[in-house]
C-alpha cells in the first residue's frame, strides 16, 4: 500500500518554514507509536477496534502569500527549475505568467489563449498532472499576463511547464504565484502506523479549538479506516479539500497516490464546510452527513477489479465517469462502517436537510430523516432506507443484521452477476412485476441490480440459499412491489 510519507511531509514543512515565513507550525513533531496493533479484531460480531493513541495529527497554519518562481524558457516552453516544495498540498493558487516581447500583435495575443499551464504534483514518487487554461490580460503592446485561476497543489512537491508559446521576438517572462485563499487555512496531516492516512485543508476558524480539530480529525480517520477494512479498498492517503470552489460536495480521482483510479480526493463546498465547522465547534461526538457520504464514495468505487463494483453497481456510464452510480450504496456503506468499529458505534450522525436538522445513531438515522430528499436522490435514499431497515429489524431480533451488511459490502463471496442463479433471480423479478426486463448478462444495469437483491436475500432471509418463491416473498415484504417497480423503471430509463 502506498502511504503518504511522514518523513517527507515533515521535511517539506520545514522547507516551507524557511522559504515561506507566513507558514507557522502548530505541532510538527514526528509521532511515536505505541506497541501493539493499530487495528484489532475484537471478535465482537466481526467488529474492529482502533488504537486511537496511534493516530497522530499534525497541523500547519498558512496565510495568503505571493511568491516569484524561478523558471526557464526553452524553444518557447516555460518550465520550472527543480522541484518546488514551499506550498502545502491542497493549497489553491493563482498563477500569473507575465509574457514580455517586442510588439506583441493581435494574432499573437489570440494564440496566447491556447497556452496551457501544466502542474505536476508528486508524493512518494507518484505523480499527477493537471492542465489549466489562461485568462489573457493586455498590459501594453509588449506585455501580456496569462492568469491561471484555481490551480490546486496536489502533492508535497510540484513542477510546471507550459505548452509552446507563439513566436515572440525577445521573449521573456516572470511568474508570480499568489495564494488565493480569502482567509487563513489549516493543513492537517493525520498519520497512522499502517492504515489509511488523511490530508486535510480546512478554513482556520478561530472559534474552533485546536483540540476539537484534532478529535474530529481522528474520528474521520477511524471512519476511513473502518471503511477500508470492510471494503478492502486501500487509498494510502485520502485528501479532503474543504471550502472547495465547486458548488456541491464531490468525490473524484484528482489525487496523488498509487491508486488514481479510485476516489482518493474529496471536495467539500463552502456551505457544507460551514456546517462541519459549526458542529466541530460544539465538540460533539458525531460525523456530519456530507462527510459520511463523500468519504463513503471514496471507499466504494475503484476500477473494475473491485468485486463489489464489478458485480453490484449498475453502470450507466461505461467509462465510470458518473459516480452517481454508487449513490445507491454510499450512505448505507458508511453507516455499516460505523457499526463495524467499536470506537464509532456511539458516534451520532448529523444531517441538516433543507433546514431541518436531525441527529441519530447509525442504525436509526435514515428513519430519522423525515424531510423528503431531492427528487434526484429519492431512489438512492429509499433503497438505502429499506436495506438498513432489514438490518435494523434483524438487529432488534438479536440477529446480526448490520454484520450481514459488512459481508455484503466486502463482497467476500462469489456473487457473480453472470451466474445462472442470478439469471433465475432476474426471471423471478419479471414474474413478480409482470415485466420482461432482460435477463442476459450483457445488460449490466439490470443484472447488477438484480445481483444486489439476490445477495441481500441470501444474506438476510435465505439462510445462504436461493429459491424463487422465497426471493419473491423477500422482495414483497422488505421492499414492496411498488418500489421494486420504481427501481427497475429508473434503471430502464438509464440503460
Amino acid at each position: 500500500m502506498k502511504k503518504f510519507n511522514l518523513k517527507n511531509f515533515v521535511s517539506a514543512s520545514l522547507v516551507a518554514l524557511s522559504l515561506c515565513p507566513a507558514i507557522a507550525s502548530f505541532n510538527s513533531a514526528a509521532p511515536v507509536y505505541a506497541a501493539g496493533n493499530f487495528i484489532s479484531d475484537t471478535d465482537n460480531n466481526g467488529a474492529i477496534n482502533i488504537d486511537e493513541n496511534q493516530i497522530s495529527v499534525i497541523c500547519l497554519d498558512s496565510h495568503p502569500t505571493t511568491t516569484l518562481l524561478d523558471s526557464k524558457i526553452n524553444n518557447g516552453v516555460i518550465s520550472s527549475i527543480g522541484d518546488i516544495t514551499n506550498f502545502p498540498a491542497l493549497q489553491m493558487e493563482k498563477v500569473t505568467i507575465n509574457v514580455q516581447g517586442n510588439n506583441i500583435n493581435e494574432t499573437v495575443k489570440d494564440k496566447l489563449q491556447d497556452v496551457k499551464f501544466s502542474l505536476t504534483s508528486t508524493t512518494d514518487g507518484i505523480s499527477k498532472t493537471k492542465d489549466y487554461s489562461p485568462i489573457v490580460i493586455k498590459r501594453s503592446n509588449t506585455s501580456y499576463d496569462l492568469v491561471y485561476n484555481d490551480v490546486k497543489i496536489l502533492g508535497s512537491s510540484v513542477t510546471f511547464s507550459t505548452s509552446k508559446l507563439p513566436d515572440i521576438d525577445g521573449l521573456n517572462c516572470d511568474i508570480e504565484v499568489e495564494t488565493i485563499d480569502d482567509s487563513d487555512f489549516k493543513y492537517i496531516s493525520v498519520i497512522t502506523p499502517n492504515g489509511e492516512d488523511l490530508y486535510i485543508r480546512i478554513k482556520n476558524n478561530q472559534n474552533v479549538s485546536l483540540n476539537n480539530i484534532k478529535k474530529w480529525a481522528k474520528r474521520i480517520c477511524m471512519y476511513a479506516n473502518s471503511l477500508s477494512q470492510m471494503t478492502g479498498v486501500k487509498l494510502g492517503t485520502l485528501y479532503m479539500n474543504f471550502n472547495d470552489p465547486k458548488a456541491c460536495p464531490y468525490s473524484s480521482n484528482s489525487t496523488v497516490n498509487g491508486y488514481c483510479t479510485k476516489l482518493g480526493f474529496v471536495g467539500i463546498s463552502n456551505s457544507s464546510t460551514q456546517t462541519v465547522l459549526e458542529r466541530m465547534k460544539l465538540d460533539k461526538n458525531e460525523i456530519v452527513w456530507v462527510i459520511l457520504h463523500e468519504v463513503g464514495h471514496s471507499y466504494g468505487i475503484q476500477s473494475e477489479s473491485s468485486k463489489f463494483w464489478y458485480n453490484f453497481v449498475p453502470i450507466y456510464n461505461k467509462d465510470h465517469s458518473n459516480y452517481q452510480d454508487d449513490d445507491f450504496f454510499t450512505n448505507l456503506r458508511g453507516l455499516t462502517a460505523i457499526q463495524n468499529c467499536d470506537n464509532l458505534r456511539n458516534t451520532d450522525i448529523y444531517i441538516n436537510n433543507n433546514g431541518t436538522a436531525r441527529t441519530a445513531k447509525y442504525n436509526k438515522i435514515l428513519s430519522a430523516i423525515q424531510v423528503s430528499p431531492p427528487s434526484s436522490e429519492y431512489i438512492y435514499y429509499t433503497f438505502a432506507k429499506k436495506v438498513s431497515n432489514i438490518a435494523y429489524i434483524m438487529w432488534e431480533s438479536n440477529v446480526y443484521g448490520w454484520e450481514k451488511l459488512e459481508t455484503y459490502f466486502a463482497a467476500q463471496t462469489d456473487y457473480n452477476y453472470e451466474s445462472d442463479e442470478n439469471r433465475a433471480a432476474a426471471r423471478a423479478i419479471n414474474d413478480f412485476l409482470g415485466t420482461s426486463y432482460p435477463v442476459n448478462d450483457n445488460n449490466m444495469t439490470y443484472a447488477r441490480m438484480t445481483n444486489n437483491l439476490r445477495k441481500l436475500y441470501k444474506l438476510t432471509s435465505g439462510n445462504g440459499a436461493f429459491n424463487q418463491k422465497g426471493f419473491k416473498h423477500f422482495l414483497s415484504s422488505c421492499f414492496g412491489k411498488s418500489f421494486i417497480r420504481e427501481l427497475y423503471a429508473y434503471i430502464d430509463a438509464r440503460s
